[in-house]
C-alpha cells in the first residue's frame, strides 16, 4: 500500500530485484510503475511517518516504511500488518547494506567540534579498541559540501601511511555520517602550531 497526500491509501506491488524497488500498479503487469536505486537510501525511524495510520475511508491500520530517498525524497510504504513490515525492513535493509554505529561502538566523551558536527571519542564493544568517530549531520549541509564530505571520505579510504590517521569503519543514515578513525591521544595540530 501506498499513501498520497491526501491520506488515501492505494494498492501497489512492490518487488525488490538487487538493490532496486520496482513498484507496479497491479501483480500481474509487465511494466513498472517506478523503480527507486535503494543506493544511498535509508529507512527513517523515530518520525511521523513511521506511526501506524488509520486508513481515513476504511478505519483499517497500516504499519509504514519511511524510505529516504536522495537528495530530499521520502516514499512511504504501507502494510496491512506487523509481520510484513518487520519482513520487508529487514530486507531493505540488507539491500541498503544497513549498519547502526551503536551496534558496534559506545560512544563517549566529546574530543572537538566543526561546522557540521562532533568528533567523539568511542570504544569498540568487541574489542575495546579506542577510537574517534565523526560524527557529521547532513541536514544543513548543501550539496556541494555532501558532496565533498563524500570526497574526503573517499581520500580517507584511499590513504594508508603511518603518519595520517586511517579511517577505520563508515556508516551512513539518513540524518549523520559517522566516520571512524583511529583515536590519536594528545592535543589538535593547531595547538601544536
Amino acid at each position: 500500500m501506498r499513501s498520497n497526500s491526501t491520506k488515501e491509501f492505494y494498492q501497489h506491488w512492490v518487488t525488490l530485484q538487487g538493490n532496486e524497488l520496482y513498484v507496479f500498479l497491479r501483480q500481474k503487469d509487465k511494466q513498472h510503475r517506478y523503480m527507486h536505486s535503494l543506493t544511498s537510501c535509508f529507512i527513517k525511524t523515530g518520525e511521523l511517518d513511521t506511526q501506524a495510520q488509520a486508513c481515513p475511508k476504511s478505519g483499517k491500520i497500516y504499519y509504514p516504511i519511511a524510505i529516504s530517498i536522495p537528495p530530499n525524497k521520502l516514499d512511504v510504504l504501507f502494510f496491512e500488518n506487523t509481520n510484513d513490515q518487520k519482513l520487508w525492513t529487514d530486507q531493505l535493509q540488507k539491500v541498503m547494506g544497513y549498519g547502526n554505529v551503536f551496534d558496534f561502538y559506545k560512544l563517549e566523551k566529546t574530543l572537538g567540534k566543526g561546522q557540521f558536527g562532533l568528533v567523539k571519542m568511542a570504544t569498540h564493544l568487541l574489542t575495546s579498541q579506542k577510537v574517534a568517530i565523526k560524527q557529521v549531520k547532513k541536514k544543513n549541509m548543501s550539496h556541494i559540501e555532501i558532496f565533498q564530505q563524500r570526497r574526503e571520505i573517499e581520500v580517507l579510504k584511499m590513504c594508508q601511511h603511518p603518519n595520517i590517521i586511517k579511517l577505520l569503519d563508515l556508516f551512513e543514515n539518513s540524518d549523520y555520517y559517522f566516520i571512524v578513525l583511529d583515536y590519536m591521544q594528545g592535543a589538535d595540530l593547531f595547538d601544536y602550531l
